[in-house]
């Protein structure tokens, strides 16, 4: 029987074992993840005959998704499929993501952790948060009779030595390990940021942005050795934004990495003991014949296909954008001072639950200060020392997060969140002292502008009392 590996896109392969299959991290549908990215390349199987696929089998194909963020859990793809299909997920502190599944009418959840390895079919399955570094995210081991496939998803951090030691006892010494990780950046460093040369040295902004990726990359191949893997997968950076891409246009399509075996290859990195595997969106794994099966629109090298897809992308950009002022426009009748009472209301809730939260984080980010820099509207600032928020700064923030009226709207109402002006890279970033990251303050920013987004955004610009569907489409190339 068989047992293959099918790599759909971006961070989604498909494990199949015999009768039994199990999804990882479906983006089959082009959604926008963070208003901005689409997957790159896009899902080669149509999403309606994947779903069809899951809805016909009985039973017998899951789907794991490892967090909540959009290109790990597409919505309108899980809608598709039936309420009973298997669903494996991490039990998290916060209950936001499993109720987005819930919401989708998925019934059949089995939550994961660190101490159990839930059964399906020939596939255990059990989690591990790296609190450290995200409570929101995690390391997935599947074990087989046959293999381990450690689906590490965006924690290109270094493991911690009991994660390390949970894998290699369920090793054993004895099965092949394959291990997937993320290599690449996906956030606003350095492209967002000027002090690093965005807008205006794109040279200087690739220098920094591949020293990065290199560090990512160099640290998810340290953990691939420290657990004995035999096999790395690169993957979960098969993306594209396309706010760079209506920002730069073409001038951005050098600085994109696209994190391919091959591309990897060109990099100064030391691999240990573990074997790059030659396998990217679109191959199949053999696991029994230890071998990959390419198909053949990829006969002319993944790279050549991507530069023309790079091209064809930035046509959808156009569209994107008319799509982003229409909803902008829906505010043009509120004035400055409401721009700025409405930015102080975010930055006081944001104040709010930074002050009442138990995160290890929270006493770095309270030392800390905050401006949004409204593009030809001013400032408003925001003092965790002593909670005061002001429109007449006297001083230089440790964070300046500068972005347009219409996209401080789109913030405010809740069709954007956070994530779109960081991850999304909708605004510009600075920092000072500039060698100074504000990991921390970044990352409360981006937990909370789920809660605003959910609870907290005022009824009168809740997206609600406009249209319903304010999810932005997505749209062919």
């Amino acid at each position: 029987m068989d047992k293959k590996f099918h790599f759909l896109n971006h961070t989604s392969i498909l494990l199949q074992h015999d009768d039994y299959s199990l999804l990882l991290d479906p983006w089959p549908t082009e959604s926008l993840s963070f208003e901005s990215w689409k997957p790159h390349p896009p899902c080669y199987l149509d999403n309606n005959i994947l779903a069809s696929f899951i809805n016909s089998s009985n039973n017998k194909s899951g789907i794991l998704i490892s967090h909540g963020h959009d290109d790990h859990c597409d919505d309108t793809f899980l809608k598709k499929v039936s309420s009973l299909t298997p669903i494996f997920f991490p039990e998290y502190e916060g209950k936001g993501a499993i109720k987005r599944l819930k919401s989708n009418k998925l019934e059949n959840i089995t939550l994961l952790n660190e101490t159990e390895r839930k059964v399906f079919g020939p596939f255990k399955i059990s989690s591990f948060i790296i609190s450290k570094h995200s409570q929101d995210d995690a390391v997935i081991i599947i074990d087989t009779d046959d293999y381990i496939f450690v689906h590490a998803n965006d924690n290109s951090v270094k493991f911690p030595p009991e994660l390390i030691k949970i894998i290699l006892d369920i090793s054993g010494g004895a099965k092949k390990t394959f291990f997937a990780s993320q290599t690449g950046i996906a956030h606003g460093f350095p492209v967002c940021y000027p002090q690093f040369g965005a807008f205006n040295d794109l040279d200087k902004v690739k220098k920094v942005a591949m020293e990065k990726n290199k560090i990512t990359i160099q640290t998810a191949i340290d953990n691939a050795n420290a657990v004995k893997a035999n096999e790395f997968i690169s993957y979960a950076a098969y993306s594209i934004s396309l706010a760079l891409l209506d920002k730069y246009g073409e001038d951005i399509l050098p600085v994109l990495f696209v994190p391919t075996p091959e591309n990897l290859k060109k990099l100064d990195l030391k691999w240990g003991k573990t074997n790059l595997l030659d396998y990217v969106p679109g191959d199949t794994f053999d696991v029994k014949n230890n071998s990959v099966t390419r198909p053949f629109w990829l006969n002319n090298g993944f790279e050549n296909m991507s530069s023309e897809l790079q091209k064809l992308r930035l046509q959808s950009t156009k569209k994107h954008k008319e799509d982003l002022n229409i909803k902008a426009e829906q505010f043009s009748n509120y004035t400055s001072q409401d721009l700025t009472k409405y930015t102080i209301n975010y930055l006081k809730n944001f104040y709010d639950f930074v002050s009442k939260s138990k995160s290890p984080f929270k006493e770095d980010v309270m030392k800390s200060t905050l401006e949004f820099k409204i593009e030809n509207e001013g400032s408003v600032a925001l003092n965790f020392e002593d909670g005061s928020i002001t429109s007449n700064m006297d001083f230089t923030p440790n964070k300046r997060v500068t972005i347009s009226r219409d996209d401080c709207w789109l913030l405010l109402s809740g069709i954007f969140n956070f994530e779109s002006l960081y991850i999304g890279q909708y605004a510009k970033f600075e920092r000072y002292p500039p060698e100074v990251f504000n990991k921390q303050l970044i990352m409360q920013l981006q937990i909370f502008g789920y809660i605003y987004q959910k609870r907290l955004v005022p009824k009168e610009l809740s997206v609600n009392n406009y249209q319903k569907n304010f999810r932005l489409v997505s749209f062919n190339i």
